[in-house]
């Protein structure tokens, strides 16, 4: 696995202050079932997003089921076991559900913050610096994904590209997926996704596109919600 890069920020600890800072991590979003299911699919072409739910519910079903039965569980994530809360005055004292509650506890995994860390660089946030979903973009056509001295990738007209970043794709029926290009002018042309993964989204431009300085957006609505993606600077042509 290739070496992440994780956002940091530095607040004041207001209940010690003699303890100085404490370090905040800069999350990019949040994850549900459904957006690791997308990537479950994205890492392996052999596997559907059936199977993948399929295998996750019975997974899911068969760790209560065996909680509920009274074991203790180790996986390669967590550790998880049932306590009881709530005092017995007497040896002889039952279980009495007015009096006393059972909870699940999750402790992770031995070796698994070492595993996760381990293929972290910490960077810290800097001033005025906001999250960045969008990564990047691969011109299939010239094979390049490296911008210019400018900041603008290229992308040949005619041809599809890809572009890369962190949870492109939010599985809900009614999402919609947006994505144009706006030139100088302010005129916009829209574009539509061929493939989308949470990691990368492929689409292709038209022959008669106008050459020239474009900003790319990236925008997906979800019920009532709007996620924009942010902008990347691409310079269109042959």
């Amino acid at each position: 696995m290739n070496e992440q890069i994780i956002y940091y920020e530095t607040q004041k600890n207001h209940v010690n202050e003699e303890a100085g800072y404490h370090g905040k991590i800069q999350y990019i979003d949040h994850l549900d079932p459904n957006d690791i299911i997308d990537s479950m699919v994205a890492k392996n072409t052999t596997i559907t997003r059936q199977d993948a739910l399929a295998v996750i519910s019975l997974y899911e079903e068969v760790i209560i089921e065996h909680l509920q039965k009274g074991y203790s569980l180790a996986t390669g994530l967590f550790q998880a076991r049932l306590f009881m809360k709530g005092r017995f005055q007497k040896e002889g004292d039952l279980f009495d559900k007015d009096k006393h509650t059972t909870h699940v506890v999750f402790r992770p995994a031995i070796g698994l913050n070492d595993k996760i860390s381990s293929h972290i660089s910490f960077h810290k946030r800097q001033e005025g610096i906001t999250k960045q979903y969008l990564k990047g973009i691969h011109d299939f056509a010239s094979d390049s994904n490296i911008p210019n001295e400018e900041g603008y990738y290229k992308i040949t007209r005619g041809n599809a590209f890809a572009l890369t970043g962190s949870n492109l794709k939010i599985y809900h029926y009614e999402g919609r997926y947006k994505l144009n290009l706006k030139d100088s002018s302010g005129k916009i042309y829209d574009l539509k996704p061929a493939n989308i993964t949470p990691s990368k989204l492929t689409s292709s431009l038209a022959r008669d596109l106008p050459e020239g300085l474009y900003t790319l957006s990236y925008q997906v609505e979800y019920g009532q919600i709007i996620r924009d993606y942010g902008n990347l600077k691409v310079q269109i042509g042959d």
